[in-house]
């Protein structure tokens, strides 16, 4: 049994993709034999209370600025040399900044998300020439090619370097029972925070641009929570004029959002691009693929290796309303269809597991 911990800047319960990563792959750790732990840098993590599946320490409760990053060092070069581990992993960039500078006996590894990897903070330092913190990592994962191929044309000092794919898994999901009838009602839902690159305005304008009598059978739901107000406001007058049914919801309970799932018969996800932010996997659109919903996004970023278009699900160009009415019109004609690419969606998702994505790290031990 091995030592591992993770150092991170977000944990749960607080709701981004570094949290539900660390969480998982930490799980998955212990579920293979090991001694998986977390360590939290900053405010967003689990406080006093946390999860109990995996063990975890918070080393600082101020809330996480560049300024941080000499304290952050700091701390983690005292802990580095009191902690008796085998294998350390900078779960996010600001981590892997301060690790990448300390000597350690054990090996290191960082994980690449995909906005890190084009985020100020490494560009900066690529531009000072002074400290490359990528550089000093006996393993970089990327959770997809995307990722990887982003990492090395944004810092070509990483070619050659040992920088591996690794794709995110999913935790397994009840597949509720469901019955398409042909002419029945559908619910849809888009599921993530409310932003800019999730490209919401363009799901809503398309259900306006459905056939009329599909339009009456469909319901239109966004959950998640909001970080850009503006954006927020400008899709509640979208819903608020449609000729469709559309609810803005924001953020949910799990059991209220696995009831929404359990409703729902089509998962829309119309993310676009855009250059600091960036869909390095899209995990939830394998989430919802695992809960047997059929999945319409578009071809960004990484979204493609999650989606594979005509049988788990229909991908479409970013930014266009008319072409995300045509797939919904697809499978709104065609129960068969949509009934058939929500059961291959849902094999196809069980073949991502978090036990798979963990052992290229045990490889270092």
């Amino acid at each position: 049994m091995s030592k591992i911990a993770f150092v991170t800047t977000e944990y749960i319960p607080y709701p981004g993709g570094v949290a539900t990563y660390v969480f998982n792959a930490a799980k998955a750790l212990r579920i293979l034999g090991h001694d998986a732990q977390v360590y939290v840098f900053g405010s967003q993590g689990p406080g006093e209370d946390h999860n109990s599946e995996v063990p975890c320490h918070q080393l600082s409760l101020r809330k996480y600025s560049p300024k941080m990053l000499p304290i952050m060092a700091l701390e983690l070069f005292r802990l580095m040399v009191r902690e008796q581990i085998d294998l350390w992993i900078a779960a996010d960039v600001r981590c892997a900044t301060v690790m990448g500078l300390l000597p350690s006996h054990a090996k290191k590894a960082a994980i690449l998300h995909g906005t890190d990897v084009v985020g100020r903070l490494l560009e900066g330092l690529d531009r000072l020439w002074i400290y490359r913190p990528l550089r000093h990592f006996d393993l970089l994962i990327a959770n997809s090619e995307f990722t990887k191929r982003l990492a090395i044309d944004n810092h070509p000092y990483l070619v050659g370097r040992n920088i591996r794919t690794s794709l995110l898994g999913v935790k397994e999901q009840r597949l509720p029972c469901r019955s398409r009838p042909l002419g029945g009602m559908v619910s849809i839902i888009s599921v993530g925070r409310k932003e800019p690159r999730k490209g919401l305005e363009y799901a809503i304008a398309a259900m306006d641009l459905l056939p009329d009598n599909l339009r009456t059978r469909v319901t239109y739901r966004i959950i998640g929570r909001t970080v850009d107000k503006d954006y927020s406001d400008l899709l509640e007058r979208m819903a608020a004029t449609s000729k469709a049914r559309v609810e803005i919801m924001g953020a949910v309970s799990e059991a209220d959002l696995s009831a929404l799932y359990d409703t729902a018969d089509i998962f829309l996800h119309p993310s676009v691009p855009t250059p600091r932010a960036i869909e390095g996997f899209g995990l939830v659109l394998l989430e919802a693929s695992a809960a047997g919903l059929t999945v319409i996004s578009t071809l960004t970023d990484a979204i493609p290796e999650v989606v594979a278009h005509g049988k788990t699900g229909l991908l479409v160009p970013p930014a266009d309303p008319e072409a995300i009415a045509a797939a919904l019109t697809n499978l709104l004609n065609d129960s068969n269809l949509m009934r058939n690419m929500a059961a291959a969606g849902v094999e196809h998702a069980s073949c991502f597991t978090w036990e798979n994505h963990v052992r290229p790290l045990l490889e270092l031990l």
